[in-house]
């Protein structure tokens, strides 16, 4: 399967800070269902590792050239990560 991505904050992710949508279609000649995936990357330094999977969905069963719209709504807490020195730890929002 290929798809391509948009950034945006449509109706299917109400609530959402931001949203990724992809469309995804089926390439291939054979019938079949997508599980596309989404992984965030925070700047180096912070001790998080390299990609961290914030999303995924999974598509209909797509005939051959046939395709789906998936969207992953992000939340705050998606965007943040822990900080276990802070007083009783805390969820911070890392620069970059």
């Amino acid at each position: 399967a290929v798809g391509t991505a948009d950034v945006g904050l449509p109706q299917d992710c109400w609530g959402a800070v931001v949203c990724v949508r992809a469309r995804i279609t089926n390439s291939g000649a054979t019938a079949g269902i997508e599980v596309p995936q989404l992984y965030l990357g925070f700047p180096d330094g912070l001790g998080e590792p390299p990609k961290v999977l914030r999303g995924f969905a999974r598509t209909p069963m797509l005939s051959p050239g046939a395709s789906a719209d998936i969207a992953f709504p992000l939340h705050t807490r998606d965007l943040q990560i822990f900080d276990p020195t802070a007083a009783g730890g805390a969820w911070r929002s890392p620069d970059g």
